[in-house]
């Protein structure tokens, strides 16, 4: 509001000074436009009745031209200026007194901001705007109360008024503040004083007349008389149904009020738990394989400067509701994202965050067995491993966790990032499973753990393997791609450098979580908050990913032995690039060092 409101001022300003002094500037680019048109740049003039001159005057040609030009100058140029100026004077006035009312309430930075005598101003200014006859919408002494508490509670994100809204809409304990906010959220829909007189009321109904057929006219009047059956009708289901009609991608209604989430919601705002679904289209030889996929994404639970065991222990004790949660929604592969059991202190270069190692069957795997058995689940759970069997040797690893509470299989990270703070290579060596696709009761999985991404033979490895979803180019490899990332600032005891010249510093910047699905298709569902954490949960159709593949026939078109004979002689020491060379090229360097014109036309040496 603040930025809209400065920049209408300076719009209003610019069109002041452009009054003063835009018009001589405005006749020269007239001029230089019909100069280019071929078109004689003089303003029409009207015709002038003849009178008797006396014997002192003379006809001056220039006195009519400059007359011409006054005329437009007064008649057009600057009425035009002025009803902009008006215009906008307008609508600057409107707003400033809208931020005058509802400033306090735009976001969490102007609420907080505020001591006791300037909310009660603000308080007071709102309750006296929005009252009639002793009567207002508020209570005011209850309205400042509400808001005092509400500085104290909410978080330290930067929060719109809508999910403040959403905020005080789950607590429900804020009646007076909801009311502000459902007056400020829905004023732009509210009618206008000059909406409210019966011309403006004609107007809009002559358009209706002339923009609707008369069908739908009788749709809206069988609406406005059956009012009691139309509050009946449950909105999310035709949206649902809509949705479904018009996308592969549409919201998925969870019908479940099992404890675990109901406590779920009731502890995060709802935008932060989200479902949708992916369709295929229906095939007459194959039932559908549907299956409910969840994304956890999340903050540490702890600072980094606290014991290791309290860091690990109170990140289980977060994620607890969370995957029960996914549970009771029936999610069937629950996704946890890289090293969820402690900080990504990799930029550190310490060798003591070594300690939150543990082997593929340690107390994370232990942990989440449980949960496999009670809810039928398949999790994916990565982790940092320490190889027992192999000299204590430490990998980046995904721990696939079966739905019987049995281990199925790991796989390691293939690819290791040596760039700006990723001191990865520190701490872990490079993958050497390959590129493993896990057939489990819900599918088959592959996990592309971070840095892989940005590999394409690695994505391409995986759907050769038969990959029907992927943890972490969806549509060249025909399988669904769920990304996973962390949200929050972990802050390090220790300083550090990543070596590309820019100053120290204790953090590895803000992981901006936004964990999202996308489809064999291209589609691909909202993502996440980049502040909090969140579940986001996916229904999608296996089915999808054959029928892509034979809509693009990208494996019958790949011409894999051609790469397979580049890679193998690539990899040999004696490799030499398929490279074919211009004859002429070491000819024109000859001529150069002997000065004459590589053109060859002339003998004329070069300069």
């Amino acid at each position: 509001m603040d930025a809209a409101i400065h920049q209408i001022e300076g719009v209003i300003s610019y069109f002041k000074r452009y009054r003063d002094e835009g018009f001589s500037h405005s006749i020269k680019i007239a001029t230089e436009i019909t100069e280019e048109m071929d078109v004689e740049p003089i303003f029409p003039t009207k015709r002038k009745g003849k009178r008797k001159k006396h014997f002192d005057e003379q006809n001056d040609q220039n006195e009519e031209t400059l007359a011409a030009i006054e005329s437009f100058r007064i008649n057009y140029f600057l009425t035009m200026i002025d009803m902009e100026i008006a215009s906008l004077t307008s609508r600057f006035e409107q707003m400033k007194t809208f931020e005058n009312l509802f400033g306090f309430l735009l976001n969490s930075e102007n609420l907080k901001s505020l001591d006791d005598n300037d909310l009660w101003k603000c308080c007071t200014t709102f309750a006296e705007a929005f009252s009639h006859d002793n009567s207002s919408d508020v209570d005011l002494n209850d309205f400042i109360c509400e808001l005092q508490v509400l500085q104290v509670i909410l978080p330290d994100d930067l929060m719109s008024a809508p999910e403040i809204f959403q905020f005080i809409t789950v607590e429900d304990c804020y009646p007076n503040v909801s009311i502000a906010y459902r007056i400020l959220l829905t004023i732009h829909v509210t009618v206008a004083s000059a909406e409210r007189s019966f011309s403006k009321l004609k107007l809009l109904k002559n358009y209706l007349r002339s923009t609707m057929s008369q069908d739908r006219l009788n749709g809206l009047a069988t609406c406005s008389i059956e009012k009691g059956i139309l509050e009946n009708v449950d909105l999310n289901i035709v949206l649902a149904d809509f949705a479904s009609r018009n996308a592969r991608r549409s919201f998925l209604a969870l019908q479940n009020t099992k404890p675990a989430l109901r406590l779920f919601q009731s502890s995060l705002p709802p935008h932060l738990f989200q479902a949708f679904s992916f369709r295929a289209d229906k095939e007459s030889l194959r039932e559908p394989r549907s299956v409910r996929v969840g994304l956890v994404q999340n903050s540490i639970a702890l600072p980094t400067t606290e014991p290791f065991l309290d860091q690990k222990r109170g990140i289980f004790e977060k994620l607890t509701p969370i995957i029960e949660a996914a549970g009771a929604s029936g999610v069937n592969i629950p996704c946890l994202q890289e090293a969820w059991t402690m900080p990504y202190a990799f930029c550190t270069r310490e060798k003591k965050w070594c300690e939150f190692a543990e082997p593929v069957d340690g107390e994370s795997t232990k942990f989440l067995l449980e949960f496999a058995r009670r809810y039928n689940m398949v999790i994916v759970s990565p982790i940092l491993e320490r190889g027992v069997n192999h000299g204590e040797t430490l990998w980046n690893t995904a721990v696939i966790i079966g739905n019987h509470g049995n281990i199925i299989g790991k796989h390691r990270k293939n690819h290791i990032p040596r760039v700006g703070d990723f001191n990865e290579s520190t701490y872990y060596m490079e993958g050497n499973t390959g590129h493993p696709v896990f057939e489990t009761a819900y599918g088959k999985i592959a996990v592309n753990i971070c840095y892989g991404r940005h590999h394409p033979l690695n994505w391409l490895a995986f759907g050769l393997n038969g990959a029907e979803i992927a943890r972490n180019a969806a549509i060249v490899n025909s399988y669904f791609v769920c990304s996973i990332n962390r949200v929050g600032t972990e802050h390090f005891p220790n300083p550090v450098t990543s070596g590309d010249g820019k100053p120290q510093h204790a953090d590895f910047g803000h992981f901006y979580g936004s964990s999202y699905v996308s489809a064999p298709d291209s589609s691909c569902t909202p993502s996440l908050s980049q502040y909090r954490d969140g579940l986001l949960i996916s229904d999608m159709d296996l089915n999808l990913c054959r029928q892509l593949k034979d809509k693009w026939g990208f494996r019958m078109t790949a011409r894999y032995e051609i790469y397979a004979d580049l890679l193998a002689h690539y990899v040999k020491p004696d490799f030499e690039p398929q490279v074919i060379a211009d004859p002429l090229l070491q000819f024109n360097e000859m001529w150069k060092k002997l000065g004459i014109c590589c053109c060859c036309i002339c003998n004329v040496p070069l300069p």
